[in-house]
């Protein structure tokens, strides 16, 4: 939920750079903490892990039967405007994250975004 929270904390720099965020999740619902971020960025629940499977993201440490069974590896896939996956960003450990602001440099770079002044 973290990252969901600081994606939605920097969206306006990628609305500026005009990319679009979607995030997916193998939680049916979000839990954190009281916060006073109301996400807007559309969040789409993957339960079977099916999205993940296909994309070739999920992380195989874990197998059905196990409570951590559906995590995807973290990271983003950036899509241009033809709807063609124009980069990947994959980190193989659950317990790390890719940087909002990383993840915006990264993405206005692979899609030869010029920065917003």
């Amino acid at each position: 939920m973290r990252q969901l929270i600081q994606l939605q904390e920097n969206k306006a720099a990628f609305d500026a750079a005009g990319i679009g965020l979607v995030a997916i999740t193998m939680m049916t619902r979000l839990y954190s903490k009281p916060s006073s971020t109301i996400i807007t960025i559309p969040v789409l629940s993957d339960i079977d892990a099916l999205s993940f499977k296909t994309l070739g993201i999920l992380n195989e440490d874990y197998e059905k039967g196990d409570a951590r069974y559906g995590i995807p590896h973290p990271g983003m896939i950036i899509i241009d405007p033809q709807d063609k996956v124009a980069g990947k960003l994959f980190i193989e450990a659950y317990s790390s994250r890719v940087d909002s602001l990383a993840a915006l440099a990264f993405a206005m770079d692979v899609l030869g975004v010029a920065s917003p002044r």
